[in-house]
């Protein structure tokens, strides 16, 4: 949902030339043509160079190394594919892994940021990069994880990686997620819905009002209100035995200077429902391009207005804020809880896909990553499912059905 690329006319495509940046200084110097890259290809606020940076300037001083990979034609900047290289290892392994920018903590969709009209050439140019490099030392790994399975620049660069001669593995269903495409109107939106969903949101949303609850919007940089919303995500998740994100420093730290800096812009709001001057409930969400991107929530579970919905109202309004700005897709990320079927949405999924040399190192990667595969699954299911079961049938189901804070690669 959401994509549409059309075919390149060969005939008038230059060849794309690839090219790997590896200082901040190189980095910071794209921006100018990254941001129009950005706007010519009408990419996601996770492609952003805003989203990008600002992640690398928080996470990627651990020992981790800068590998962007562009792609220009004629000298213009067609494609980006931001990595980075860490080193990962156990059981006596120690493998080099190029990864994608922005997707450890701080989730989102990530892929290759390319112009459609070139998108073929750029891809393949960016792909044989790759290959190029991940038959060098200390490069083993290409990790592509949280990308549309339907986009057509991530399947042109997944072609060009196997006709390179990598080895790969691809899985288009590793992450539930929840996506809608809006209406022209907030009249039509409420006519796709259930009638019992549609009856149900009308009196809640009056019948909220009516106690003196009030709807906030905070459109310009307002840090007292970000802290907030840090607030009440971390409330919503104690009582079901979850930190929440924030429990991150560098992760609030991010969003913090993410959302501000884009407030100005109109590419981030904070939603609020207040009462008595105090708010209860919250909402973030991300605008850019044609996309409108729910990110967090928050909820205090102990107010006595919480019977009435607060957190599906709020929401609601976001909806409807995004249909009269004429957005055309809505984006509930990954989960797939209950109220976004409730609200309109539908279900997709975020792919992940793997690719290594096919040498020597190859038996080896591959024995690497069915153990790493095996000991991640048994640990989320541990900490992510089976611990917050368990905590929510002690404590009783009063706060509704146990879940994840967010996924992980």
């Amino acid at each position: 949902m959401g994509y549409n690329y059309l075919l390149p006319d060969t005939d008038s495509v230059t060849a794309a030339e690839a090219t790997v940046i590896s200082s901040e200084e190189g980095f910071r110097s794209l921006e100018g043509d990254w941001n129009g890259l950005h706007e010519r290809a009408r990419g996601t606020v996770f492609q952003s160079f805003t989203w990008c940076w600002n992640w690398w300037r928080i996470y990627g001083n651990d020992g981790a190394g800068l590998h962007i990979v562009t792609s220009r034609i004629d000298g213009r900047l067609s494609a980006v594919l931001p990595l980075y290289l860490e080193r990962i290892g156990g059981l006596g392994v120690s493998l080099g892994r190029l990864r994608m920018i922005g997707v450890y903590e701080t989730y989102g969709e990530y892929s290759i940021l390319a112009e459609a009209e070139s998108a073929e050439a750029s891809t393949a140019a960016i792909a044989r990069e790759l290959a190029s490099q991940l038959g060098k030392p200390g490069y083993d790994i290409l990790s592509l994880f949280r990308f549309p399975p339907e986009s057509p620049p991530m399947e042109g660069l997944m072609r060009g990686l196997r006709a390179s001669g990598l080895r790969g593995r691809f899985v288009p269903q590793v992450i539930r997620r929840v996506m809608m495409n809006l209406p022209g109107s907030w009249e039509e939106y409420l006519a796709a819905l259930s009638s019992n969903e549609r009856e149900s949101l009308r009196r809640k949303t009056k019948k909220l009002l009516r106690t003196g609850a009030e709807i906030e919007v905070v459109e310009t940089p307002d840090d007292g209100a970000f802290s907030d919303y840090v607030r009440l995500h971390s409330e919503s998740w104690r009582p079901r035995g979850v930190r929440g994100y924030f429990a991150s420093e560098n992760f609030t730290m991010f969003l913090r200077t993410v959302t501000l800096g884009m407030m100005p812009r109109g590419n981030a709001k904070l939603y609020f429902l207040k009462k008595d001057g105090k708010r209860f409930a919250a909402v973030h969400a991300f605008f850019m391009h044609d996309q409108c991107c729910f990110y967090l929530s928050g909820l205090d579970r102990n107010h006595p207005l919480l019977n009435m919905s607060p957190g599906k109202v709020l929401l609601a309004h976001v909806i409807h804020d995004a249909i009269d700005r004429g957005y055309g897709v809505f984006d509930f990320q990954g989960g797939d809880e209950e109220y976004k079927f409730q609200l309109g949405g539908r279900m997709t999924s975020f792919a992940k896909a793997l690719f290594w040399p096919n040498d020597r190192r190859s038996f080896k990667i591959m024995v690497f990553l069915g153990l790493q595969s095996l000991k991640q699954g048994l640990r989320w299911r541990i900490k992510e499912r089976l611990i917050p079961t368990v905590k929510w049938l002690v404590t009783g189901a009063r706060h509704g059905r146990p879940g994840a804070a967010g996924q992980r690669e």
